[in-house]
């Protein structure tokens, strides 16, 4: 999986539990955990055993024996009963970060087993219902949201619980803060990379929403490639490409390619240009319109073969290329050569070769369906 567009993310650890020592043992390990994943127990307990796993997750030999003892459980359970105890709730995210750096692919089939992905969503959800939402707990929810989304299943388990929705929700609602825009769109790439989602991610309003936050953070490079990467997942289905085009998304990314037209930024040109590309590629296409405009005659053609190949074998000359006609015309000053009788007609009318194709610029007789 790709690393966040700033960087890997440090382990979140305070200046404390840096220096905290490695877990004594196993049993240490096993007693926490459960005392975590239980509800029974009182708030300042569990917030103890919490901050206690977290302080061993900064050290690599201990995480190992935190995995080895369900670690990992332990803290989905905590996010999914968490409720109104936002200290809690940072403290679990910030161990499944720990743990998610120490070893992703089973943080990412406990999350689909046991039940952490759908309960990572709600609290989503939740944050998104609460009127004063904290960004930075939301933030964090994203990041451990786009951790265990990685592969095929979890995306697709993601998508079943209505994950889009709840996504474009986080960017419609928190547009201007960049903090929680980012992360959220990098989920969407990590679900738009499987064909079965981009229907999914369209009907949904995903390409308005996308759009919105180009527009809204034109001049910012990691929002702006986010948006243009889920857009480029979008636009390889020829259905999704015509929604796309028909809603204004050549202007805004000219725009960005414009905004962004430097040196430093020649990827995130790149990226743009193909999406630009695309979306005139399915309204476009190049063979149909060679074929419509050329008019090449297939009989015509195979029967000036045959007859090249039988000049060929009995040792004469083939018939003179349009270069060496035009130079013996200017050298003996004669009449101009007129064209074979087999040579296929000439382009339609308004075509001139090397100028300005006009029909290029036609807009289509009728708009396209938008269903």
């Amino acid at each position: 999986r790709p690393l966040p567009p700033h960087g890997p993310r440090p382990r979140p650890c305070s200046a404390g539990m840096r220096s905290a020592p490695a877990m004594k043992s196993k049993d240490e390990a096993s007693a926490l955990a459960v005392t975590l994943q239980s509800i029974t127990e009182p708030y300042d307990a569990r917030k103890a055993a919490c901050d206690a796993l977290l302080a061993a997750s900064c050290s690599d030999s201990s995480c190992s024996v935190l995995c080895s003892v369900g670690a990992i459980h332990s803290a989905f359970v905590a996010v999914k009963t968490a409720g109104e105890l936002p200290a809690l709730l940072k403290s679990a995210l910030a161990l499944l970060c720990n743990l998610s750096k120490f070893d992703s692919k089973l943080v990412s089939v406990v999350a689909r087993l046991q039940g952490g992905l759908s309960g990572l969503l709600d609290a989503v959800r939740e944050q998104l219902a609460l009127p004063g939402s904290d960004p930075m707990l939301l933030r964090a929810l994203l990041h451990s949201l786009g951790d265990v989304t990685g592969g095929p299943q979890n995306a697709q388990l993601l998508a079943k619980e209505n994950g889009v929705a709840v996504l474009l929700g986080c960017v419609l609602s928190h547009l201007k803060t960049e903090s929680v825009l980012v992360p959220a769109l990098q989920v969407l790439v990590s679900l738009s990379r499987h064909p079965a989602h981009i229907k999914l991610l369209v009907r949904e309003g995903g390409v308005p929403a996308l759009l919105a936050a180009v527009l809204a953070h034109l001049h910012r490079p990691d929002v702006c490639k986010a948006s243009l990467s889920v857009l480029k997942n979008i636009v390889a289905d020829d259905a999704a490409a015509m929604r796309v085009s028909g809603q204004g998304a050549y202007r805004i990314i000219l725009a960005v390619m414009q905004a962004h037209n430097c040196a430093e930024q020649i990827e995130l040109v790149r990226l743009a240009s193909s999406v630009l590309w695309r979306l005139y590629h399915v309204r476009h296409p190049p063979e149909a319109l060679l074929h419509s405009y050329l008019r090449f005659d297939d009989n015509k053609r195979q029967a000036a073969d045959a007859r090249d190949g039988a000049l060929a074998r009995s040792g004469g000359l083939l018939p003179p290329t349009g270069t060496e006609l035009s130079s013996s015309s200017d050298d003996d000053g004669g009449d101009e050569p007129q064209p074979d009788a087999d040579a296929p007609p000439l382009p339609a009318k308004g075509f001139v070769l090397g100028g300005h194709a006009s029909f290029l610029d036609v807009p289509p007789a009728t708009p396209e369906p938008l269903a």
